[in-house]
Parts: structure tokens; C-alpha cells; sequence
């Protein structure tokens, strides 16, 4: 005889946490064992990695349980509200509902740039800071399209009547920081 708990449904909240401790935890263990082989520098970038991706996902779970779809918050009225979206595609909604598609080339790419990342010692603090920021960002949105096959977006930028961004979250805010900054190295260091 086995026992089996029937959780009700207002411990779905609890179910999720749950699941967000034990990637926690998994997290832990495995930056531990890198730890042992990587070297200290090397492991911090990885901590902050770690970090980052914490609080994509912190941000993302207090907008799904706050938030719900066609419902706007105002923070600052006609500029920025937060505005709960599932997101079955990529940037401004390209690759629409092509998940498997998604997960593997975001894949290739966070592999590619965490190899660069690990295995090149003499990259300057700003290319560190931006493979940091765009693989924090990346493995964000790509935990969001793994469990649920869609991505938690929810802050909204605009200028009412004029100007209509579309909505974001902060694992977005990561990659475009890093973009920008891996691009403002790629230029500087060709002049």
C-alpha cells in the first residue's frame, strides 16, 4: 500500500515553490562541483550567473501570482504598466509557438557562450559582464519555455498614442544590457 498526498488546489502556489527550491538546490550542488575544478574566479561568474537568473525568475513568479492577462498596472500612467503575457515566441514575437525550436537553438548559444566564458582568461571585465548578463538572461527565458512552454513577460514600456514596446521581463533587460555592451566592446576595440 502506498500513500499518496493530494495537495488541493490553493497549494499550487506551494507546488511551485517547491520547484523553485529544488532548482535552487540542484543550482547549489552544481556550482559546487564546479567549484572543485574551475577555480575560484570561475565560480563566481558562475554565482552571478546563478544569481541573475534568480531574480528573472523571483520577478516572474510574483507577476504570475499578482498579475493576470488583459489586466494593466499603471506605475507611471501613459509610460510604464505591468501588463501579465505568455509568450510562445521569441523577441517581438518571432518564431511564434515553435518551442522545440527555441530550446535548442537557445541551447547551442548558452553552451557556446558559457565555454567562452570559462575558457578564456585574458577576456577584459566588460566581456565578462556581458556573457554574464546574456547567458543570466538567456537560461532565464529558456527555463520559462522548458517548464511551460512559454515565456513570463510583464513589464510594459510605451508612450500612450505614440510609441508601443512590446512587453518584457528581466531576463530580456539582461540580454539587451549585454548586447549592448558586447556590442559597445566589439566597436571600441576596432578603433
Amino acid at each position: 500500500m502506498s500513500l499518496q498526498i493530494i495537495y488541493p488546489m490553493s497549494s499550487i502556489k506551494n507546488s511551485f515553490h517547491r520547484f523553485i527550491d529544488l532548482q535552487i538546490c540542484k543550482s547549489y550542488f552544481m556550482i559546487k562541483e564546479a567549484a572543485k575544478s574551475l577555480g575560484r574566479g570561475r565560480v563566481m561568474e558562475l554565482l552571478y550567473i546563478f544569481l541573475l537568473i534568480m531574480a528573472d525568475q523571483l520577478t516572474k513568479l510574483i507577476a504570475k501570482i499578482n498579475l493576470y492577462p488583459d489586466v494593466n498596472i499603471d506605475l507611471i500612467s501613459g509610460y510604464l504598466s505591468l501588463t501579465y503575457l505568455e509568450n510562445r515566441g521569441a523577441a517581438f514575437g518571432i518564431f511564434k509557438n515553435k518551442k522545440f525550436f527555441l530550446i535548442g537553438l537557445t541551447s547551442i548559444v548558452i553552451a557556446f557562450m558559457i565555454y567562452y566564458l570559462l575558457k578564456n582568461k585574458d577576456i577584459s571585465k566588460y566581456m565578462k559582464i556581458s556573457l554574464i548578463l546574456i547567458i543570466s538572461g538567456a537560461i532565464g527565458n529558456l527555463i520559462d519555455r522548458i517548464t511551460k512552454g512559454y515565456v513570463v513577460d510583464f513589464i510594459h514600456f510605451y508612450i500612450k498614442n505614440i510609441f508601443d514596446w512590446p512587453v518584457f521581463n528581466v531576463a530580456d533587460i539582461f540580454v539587451v544590457c549585454g548586447t549592448i555592451l558586447l556590442g559597445a566592446i566589439i566597436l571600441l576595440s576596432k578603433e
